[in-house]
């Protein structure tokens, strides 16, 4: 039987077009993966833009709420530690000795109080334990308590800022320069206090943990310095971290391997023209007064928190009562502060509750029983002071056309015509 050969056209990819194919393949996965990295990195920044916008709305109504921003926190502290996110005003170093790690700097700005010394800041970190226990609308959420990249946020303060008694909103001592090293302000060195993430790289960051996540001076690598560092071109990554003065750089985000790069997230706040009444929340049709200090009508020079000068007229007004025993003792006035109806001292108060309740010390049958019958004599010391009562039978009527209205204490009639 004859054989047939059947001889197929078919034919395989050569190695130049595997090659070929390779090749494009991996142009486009180092595209894509290109893209990806990019939408990662602005991911990242966008949600630790909004945690600091966050933490700067929680630290604008503690400072509305208590007339003063708080001091910072420990960087050093973990989760773990008695003292994590609570306030401290007691710096743990003073630049320029402030180094790494340093829970709290304090550093030296603008001379804001004209005395020609320079006034400090302190440097830290959010005190998000202080902030959740006064704020009573904003505080900030365990998410929001840290960066994209899972790092403590910076807080510098102006330190006369962080006292009710010494505040002044034209006496910020901070500074922002741009990437020219030239100030972004109207004013130099006027900013209250700036809220700042080190960015990716991490450099002077602080841990969840309280440790250095990346030091600011020896992870410089030698191409992210210039070949002689000057003031003027000295890399702008480490003005956020070196803690030697109360000034920060606020430049163009670059992630360039040069002098250049800067990928830290920075806002800040300064005293500016703002509404004197902003609403309680985004959803409540209640607003309040912004002013830090004391609120008048009718007067100059307010002496409390709400000074009137005139009268005060309304269907109801309403005054803190007061719900313990009699007779009070001084710690019994509202924390240290009196309540009720007040004299000009502020001392010699009269509790709604007195006035408008039912209570044991305003009854003379209570305290005295109803045997014989007491009547009240006199109010003092919130509680009435009673004496038996005296009574004898009028002897006499009222004259033809007229009522009885009332009677006198010795006895005699008071009459009225109807």
């Amino acid at each position: 039987m004859p054989m047939r050969i059947v001889i197929s056209m078919e034919r395989g990819f050569t190695l130049v077009e595997l090659a070929v194919v390779v090749i494009i393949s991996g142009l486009m996965l180092v595209a894509a993966v290109t893209a990806y990295e990019s939408y990662l990195r602005g991911k990242d920044l966008r949600d630790t833009e909004t945690s600091t916008d966050i933490i700067l709305a929680a630290l604008s109504e503690f400072r509305d709420i208590t007339g003063r921003y708080p001091c910072p926190a420990d960087r050093t502290l973990s989760p773990t530690d008695p003292g994590y996110g609570i306030e401290n005003c007691t710096p743990s170093a003073v630049a320029p000795a402030c180094g790494e790690p340093d829970g709290i700097c304090r550093v030296f700005g603008r001379d804001a109080d004209d005395d020609t010394n320079a006034d400090p800041a302190l440097i830290g970190e959010i005190p998000f334990t202080t902030i959740g226990e006064t704020n009573q609308f904003t505080t900030v959420p365990m998410t929001y308590r840290h960066d994209a990249w899972g790092n403590k946020f910076t807080y510098a303060i102006t330190e006369s800022l962080t006292s009710a008694i010494t505040f002044d909103p034209a006496r910020g001592v901070i500074g922002l320069e741009d990437e020219h090293e030239q100030s972004i302000l109207e004013t130099d060195g006027t900013v209250h206090l700036v809220v700042l993430s080190h960015g990716e790289n991490g450099k002077g960051a602080y841990t969840r943990q309280g440790r250095v996540m990346n030091s600011c001076l020896t992870s410089i690598s030698p191409s992210e310095l210039p070949p002689v560092p000057g003031p003027s071109d000295f890399e702008r990554d480490v003005e956020n971290c070196e803690q030697l003065d109360a000034t920060f750089s606020s430049s163009l985000y670059s992630l360039g391997d040069s002098n250049k790069f800067f990928d830290d997230v920075i806002k800040f706040q300064n005293w500016g023209a703002q509404s004197m009444w902003t609403y309680q929340n985004d959803d409540s049709a209640n607003i309040y007064n912004t002013n830090p200090g004391n609120v008048g009508f009718g007067v100059d020079d307010p002496e409390t928190r709400l000074h009137i000068g005139g009268a005060l007229e309304g269907a109801r007004v309403y005054a803190l009562g007061y719900g313990g025993d009699y007779p009070r003792s001084a710690e019994d006035d509202c924390a240290g502060d009196a309540c009720g109806l007040c004299d000009e001292t502020g001392t010699h108060c009269m509790p709604a509750t007195v006035l408008g309740g039912d209570l044991a010390q305003m009854w003379c049958r209570s305290l005295h029983g109803t045997a014989p019958p007491y009547g009240v004599n006199r109010i003092e010391n919130n509680r009435v002071y009673c004496e038996p009562l005296a009574f004898t039978r009028p002897s006499e009527s009222c004259p033809p056309g007229t009522g009885v209205r009332g009677l006198r204490s010795d006895g005699t009639l008071i009459c009225e015509a109807p």
